[in-house]
């Protein structure tokens, strides 16, 4: 089960175990289907994948940083350091890229058959960890 809530403007990803998100919808996988027999969705000229390309692209070369936190258990929560209120986490580290760039469509209102992940491109690997450590005696 996926939770998607807008509240006070900030996007709530709650993920299951299995690492479900807008991209495991039914709309998401029929367009996914849709595209690959040759159907064109024109994504790139939906109104809400423009604005959202724009306002990235107002935030010049370094687009939307995240700080991502790995716990010793594998699970990661993932934040926007310079747009408020994106937020993603998962189970699965070899998911961190595809979950925020779910998290960035679904912030910017961007339907599941315009969620195409070229649409969104990572500038590198750069990537800073923050380890919690807890001792106890």
């Amino acid at each position: 089960m996926v939770i998607c809530n807008s509240v006070n403007n900030v996007v709530l990803l709650i993920y299951n175990k299995s690492g479900a998100s807008m991209k495991t919808s039914i709309s998401f996988k029929l367009a996914k289907i849709a595209r690959k027999v040759g159907y064109d969705f024109h994504s790139h000229n939906n109104d809400a994948v423009v604005a959202m390309q724009r306002e990235i692209g107002e935030l010049g070369d370094s687009g939307i940083n995240f700080l991502v936190s790995i716990d010793r258990d594998g699970s990661w929560y993932a934040e926007s350091t310079n747009v408020d209120k994106i937020i993603s986490g998962g189970d699965k580290q070899n998911e961190i890229d595809a979950m925020i760039k779910d998290a960035i469509f679904t912030y910017y209102g961007v339907d599941p058959q315009h969620s195409v992940n070229s649409l969104l491109r990572s500038t590198g690997d750069t990537s800073t960890v923050k380890q919690m450590v807890q001792m106890t005696a």
